[in-house]
């Protein structure tokens, strides 16, 4: 069974801008298909991670989460000075701009819960409900 990860994207230094999709891919072409953690995460290969936008509290009053990508590999260094731990991730679901993007509070998750972490554990429902919302949030059919 897999695991449901929620992953923090961003920082103060680094917010994910709110059309998130040009910088995900810049990323991506910059880094390969990987997600990357300041610290060892316990992630592991055929797990999902649900990524939620730093700041976006700030900006729109709650966490927004935005994407779902799918582990294809476990931890291993990487080669980014501040993000030294990555993962294989694929894209699995994409959502739209992060303002019609769903928020936290809606996988019943509270933004306290995410602060100083890179990664925290999410419950089977509340992962399923979020990769649900952000495909619903972008127009598309949920994947089974």
């Amino acid at each position: 069974m897999p695991n449901y990860w929620l992953k923090v994207a961003g920082d103060r230094e680094h917010a994910i801008d709110p059309d998130w999709r040009a910088s995900y891919e810049r990323w991506r072409q910059e880094q390969g298909p990987v997600s990357a953690f300041p610290r060892r995460p316990r992630v592991r290969t055929n797990d999902f991670l649900i990524l939620y936008a730093a700041g976006s509290p700030g900006i729109y009053g709650e966490g927004k989460i935005y994407a779902v990508e799918f582990v294809t590999s476990d931890a291993r260094p990487g080669e980014h000075p501040r993000w030294p731990w990555v993962v294989d991730a694929e894209s699995h679901v994409a959502g739209p701009p992060l303002e019609d993007c769903p928020g936290l509070s809606e996988i019943g998750v509270s933004t306290r819960s995410v602060r100083q972490q890179s990664h925290i554990h999410l419950t089977i429902e509340q992962g399923a409900k979020a990769v649900w919302l952000i495909a619903k949030a972008a127009g598309s059919r949920p994947p089974s």
